[in-house]
């Protein structure tokens, strides 16, 4: 099923980039790939003519090999055609998305202080919460040149909105940057990915269990049985992860990548 909906200006080349973006995601993935959307600008019509293309797509199992493919053809699309690049888009396979889901659902509920934390008012890469806060308002909102065979991006859209409602949504600042201190697991993460070879500038889009790791259900378990309490101040843009032992850092190490890299 494809969808229409925005109005499309097409390049000077005459390719519509964002169609031929889903084009080179069914090609690459074939039977693999289980749903595939644009959204961001291009899907709302408030874009310019040198907006990127925010591709998501879902595939049943992951595969890195051709993962690292679609990031790199995706960057060749923008640098080819003069468009604005920020990132390499989103690449799920079914686990890691429902991990991801079901762990910031959790987060929400057992400590809904954690959207006022400088882990999530401030542009903090590593902070999972914030992560899955994003994926869901993209779900949520609306998509163009849609890829869905098996009608699974219906229910993930309801799922996301149905969350979102419990909280305001506020999307972070993305011009705080997270300050991550020398000598630090967080830190050490954090330069280790600055060196990927195919120049990510999220840790995410490429295999995303390496990134959120394989234990979120036992760190949604963990989530689960702890009471709520104060995240912080969220004025406060230093990443308190690290060294500290109550509650508070508990929450934090629970919904930071680096608890399961380090």
């Amino acid at each position: 099923m494809w969808s229409t909906r925005a109005s499309r200006r097409v390049p000077p080349s005459g390719i519509d980039l964002p169609a031929e973006a889903m084009r080179r995601a069914q090609a690459l993935f074939g039977n693999n790939l289980l749903a595939a959307f644009v959204g961001g600008s291009r899907a709302t019509g408030e874009y310019a003519n040198d907006s990127d293309i925010d591709a998501y797509v879902l595939i049943e199992h992951s595969d890195r090999t051709r993962e690292v493919e679609y990031a790199l053809t995706l960057r060749q699309l923008h640098d080819a055609n003069g468009l604005a690049f920020d990132h390499y888009g989103e690449i799920f396979d079914r686990a890691t998305l429902e991990s991801l889901l079901s762990f910031t659902e959790v987060l929400d509920e057992t400590n809904p202080e954690m959207i006022d934390s400088p882990c999530y008012r401030g542009n903090c890469l590593l902070s999972i919460y914030r992560k899955g806060r994003v994926v869901m308002e993209f779900l949520a909102a609306p998509k163009v040149h849609v890829i869905d065979p098996y009608q699974i991006l219906p229910q993930l859209g309801q799922r996301s909105r149905r969350n979102l409602a419990r909280q305001r949504i506020e999307l972070p600042s993305q011009s705080a940057e997270v300050v991550l201190a020398q000598g630090t697991a967080e830190r050490r993460l954090l330069d280790e990915w600055m060196k990927e070879p195919c120049g990510l500038d999220t840790p995410v889009g490429v295999e995303l269990w390496r990134w959120f790791g394989r234990d979120l259900g036992s760190r949604r378990r963990s989530l689960a049985v702890n009471v709520r309490s104060a995240v912080g101040d969220p004025a406060t843009l230093v990443c308190p992860l690290s060294g500290s032992s109550d509650l508070i850092g508990q929450v934090y190490r629970t919904q930071c990548l680096s608890a399961s890299v380090a």
